[in-house]
């Protein structure tokens, strides 16, 4: 992205920023690779606290489209698959405030390590449906996803339906078969460029706040 596409979409944001930012479907179109797969999923949102948390098992990582993807273990020659976390931050009303996620294993027989994290910068909701986005903020795989501040996805699917109709109760999912696919986005449209925009000041204010 040219500079003066990157200060637009900020000094938009800037206006903007005051706004809520509602959990409706955000439709996301995410790029085929690189994609990391998760699986086995718990979803649960404590309404107290008002905080979503997402747990699970990374599974594969998609480099080139071409399946299977490698393998994501625990540690080098293991077995057992990698971890997927997530926590956000969704008041009573459904308003998305804030959040961040980060996948972990080893891949390629590399040492495991952290594979990708981001800082959450937008969520939607559809009937069996949560999508985030989210900029990158490092990782083994950071360069792979784009670099520190690309804007990326995260699509986790079947859900109980309408499981995140009510963020005044608890809720929890009862499937076994919750998954996510965390990818990069593809060419910025005008709406990405936005919240590419945010997830930067995001992480310029991370960076000050831990310079202090």
């Amino acid at each position: 992205m040219n500079t003066k596409s990157l200060f637009a979409s900020i000094v938009l944001m800037l206006g903007l920023s005051a706004a809520p930012v509602m959990a409706t479907p955000l439709n996301l179109n995410l790029a085929e690779t690189p994609d990391i797969v998760s699986s086995f999923l718990s979803v649960n949102y404590d309404s107290i606290a008002q905080v979503l948390t997402v747990d699970g098992f990374a599974t594969q990582l998609d480099l080139d489209g071409i399946a299977p993807g490698d393998m994501i273990t625990d540690v080098v020659g293991g077995t057992n698959p990698g971890l997927f976390n997530l926590t956000a931050t969704v008041d009573n009303a459904g308003v998305f405030q804030s959040g961040s996620f980060s996948i972990f294993g080893s891949v390629l027989g590399a040492a495991p390590t952290t594979l990708i994290s981001g800082i959450l910068t937008a969520m939607g909701t559809d009937v069996s449906t949560l999508e985030f986005l989210f900029g990158v903020t490092g990782g083994s795989y950071e360069a792979t996803f784009g670099g520190i501040g690309a804007i990326g996805g995260i699509i986790i699917s079947q859900l109980d339906d309408n499981l995140t109709a009510d963020w005044t109760a608890d809720f929890a999912s009862s499937s076994f078969s919750v998954q996510a696919d965390t990818a990069a986005m593809p060419a910025p449209e005008p709406g990405i460029l936005f919240l590419q925009g945010l997830g930067l000041l995001m992480l310029i204010g991370l960076r000050r706040r831990g310079t202090k």
